[in-house]
């Protein structure tokens, strides 16, 4: 059925010390569902750090030593490789979850993260690096030729639904423009409710900028997700999973950030190491705490692009923060403390 690939990650939350649930998709869920099961229980906790191999009916725990440090990425773009299985699905942790730090993500097949709620910490709390998932089964349903018929029925109806509103070809990043024309957008953490910007960064420019190509989650008619091409400056240049709506607006509009290419260069300086709960600190802290003259700069690309992205790796040694190592333990204790002082 279209929107199969959505699935929940749920445990007791380090960030809040009470129920957590974060939603992640690409193709994990199915992948799951395909092998046989409903639901993944980790229990307890792994003598070294380990990643789960589940192909169909074989489970295994896998020695993950090889993984120690490495960010979401490199991660998942390895296990990939050494299965040697195309179709694997894989939800992985990076440093800051092996580090247990409360706001860590899991990011599922590079673009998609069940960001909320710390539960990447959960993850490296039982020393589970990553957890590789295959499966080819089919499903069993009561009654298959109905459910074949319905789903074909929803996935053109929501295929043309998404086409006519413009949702394939240009994403959530099409949000931000109807957020800033119903003052919805945050800007400076609301402290104003327009921004004559918001153009730069929502659809169509971001996807004729960044050279946008829609990216499906297994199953899905809507492909919201986005594959990005950035080739200039050369010293950037990348392919990859693009911003959608919440970095967009988070790191652009919040913070006056108004290039398209600047802000995925910035994130993806967090989301490999982090996920998204850190941008979204790290955003809120810049729009709290600096003057407009201070966030107009990025606005000049050429000239500042350099300041942006060491920014984002040196407010104050973010590496720190993942590792836990010198300032960074004490820094994200405050960062908690910070926030809790703010509302």
């Amino acid at each position: 059925m279209p929107g199969d690939a959505k699935w929940s990650a749920i445990s007791k939350s380090p960030l809040t010390n009470t129920y957590g649930e974060s939603a992640g998709t690409a193709g994990f869920g199915i992948n799951l569902k395909r092998a046989g099961y409903d639901a993944l229980v980790i229990q307890g906790k792994a003598e070294k750090l380990s990643y789960i191999y589940i192909n169909n009916d074989e489970v295994e725990i896998k020695e993950a030593q090889f993984l120690r440090n490495k960010d979401s990425l490199e991660t998942f773009q390895i296990l990939k490789r050494g299965l040697n299985n195309p179709k694997v699905s894989i939800a992985a942790i990076g440093p800051a979850g092996e580090k247990l730090v409360r706001f860590a993500c899991i990011v599922i097949d590079e673009h998609s993260f069940a960001g909320r709620c710390g539960i990447g910490a959960v993850l490296g709390s039982k020393n589970i690096k990553a957890i590789a998932v295959y499966g080819n089964k089919r499903p069993s349903v009561s009654s298959p030729d109905k459910v074949e018929k319905l789903a074909r029925e929803q996935r053109k109806k929501i295929r043309n639904f998404a086409s006519e509103n413009g949702f394939t070809e240009h994403g959530t990043p099409a949000a931000v423009l109807s957020a800033a024309q119903t003052a919805n957008l945050p800007v400076q953490y609301w402290r104003e409710d327009s921004w004559d910007k918001a153009e730069k960064i929502s659809a169509p420019n971001y996807t004729r900028v960044l050279k946008v190509k829609p990216r499906a989650c297994l199953y899905c008619p809507v492909a919201c997700h986005r594959q990005i091409e950035i080739d200039h400056p050369k010293k950037y240049a990348l392919k990859g999973a693009g911003p959608q709506y919440e970095s967009l607006s988070f790191l652009g509009s919040n913070c006056l950030f108004s290039s398209a290419p600047v802000i995925k260069l910035t994130s993806s300086a967090f989301f490999s190491v982090f996920g998204e709960k850190l941008l979204t600190i790290f955003d809120n802290i810049l729009s709290k705490r600096l003057p407009s003259t201070e966030l107009q700069f990025v606005d000049n690309r050429n000239e500042r692009l350099n300041n942006i992205i060491n920014l984002a790796f040196n407010f104050p040694s973010f590496r720190d923060i993942c590792y836990k190592s010198e300032c960074g333990g004490y820094f994200v204790l405050s960062l908690l403390v910070w926030f809790s002082c703010s509302y």
